[in-house]
């Protein structure tokens, strides 16, 4: 049986999505959700890390509702 990878995209408006591939999430898919280069910060304890725009401050991008610390959208994942 193929492994799964299941991604959770937590958006600035509050919507929320979730991905299931067959594959990990390619660098260019984590860059268009989060609408720029991407940042990885580790979940102690977890495999999982969050993926979020690197220059999100910077830009002022809007508080992320979820993961208040942390702006824009942001997208819960493995990364290879």
């Amino acid at each position: 049986m193929q492994k799964e990878y299941t991604y959770e995209i937590f958006y600035v408006d509050g919507d929320y999505e979730k991905l299931v591939l067959p594959h990990p999430m390619e660098l260019e898919q984590m860059q268009e959700l989060v609408g720029g280069d991407i940042e990885l910060v580790a979940i102690m304890g977890k495999e999982d890390c969050l993926i979020v725009n690197e220059n999100g401050i910077n830009l002022r991008l809007e508080q992320n509702p979820i993961y208040k610390s942390l702006r824009g959208t942001v997208v819960k994942g493995y990364v290879d």
